[in-house]
């Protein structure tokens, strides 16, 4: 895919630096045709999905920790480690931890992360 670029010399991408609370280099942030962000993240979702299958990469309800740790020092989190377990536990488990995560998204906003490794 073809991504445009900002030249680092740029006066504008200073503004945008500032706008997308850019930490460091290099930075991809995905946006929609309005220009709304959809994740800060895209370096992350670049190497998660490199054929970009999930293309345009919105944010998941749950976020797999081996693709990103995106908002995880941020904001409050919830953490499923699952990685000895065998499969049919790791899907209930997964399943069980969504089903709280819809609840609690619906009852209490985005405050809260959530975040699975298996």
């Amino acid at each position: 895919m073809p991504w445009l670029s900002i030249p680092y010399s740029s006066d504008l991408r200073a503004k945008l630096q500032t706008a997308m609370e850019v930490k460091g280099y290099p930075t991809f942030v995905v946006l929609d045709e309005e220009r709304n962000v959809i994740t800060k993240a895209g370096r992350d979702a670049v190497h998660a999905d490199p054929m970009g299958d999930e293309f345009p990469w919105y944010p998941k309800l749950i976020k797999d920790l081996k693709a990103t740790t995106d908002g995880l020092l941020e904001s409050r989190a919830v953490v499923l480690l699952a990685d000895a377990a065998n499969a049919p536990t790791k899907d209930a488990l997964l399943a069980s931890l969504t089903t709280a995560a819809e609840a609690l998204t619906k009852e209490q906003g985005s405050g809260l992360n959530f975040y699975v490794s298996k």
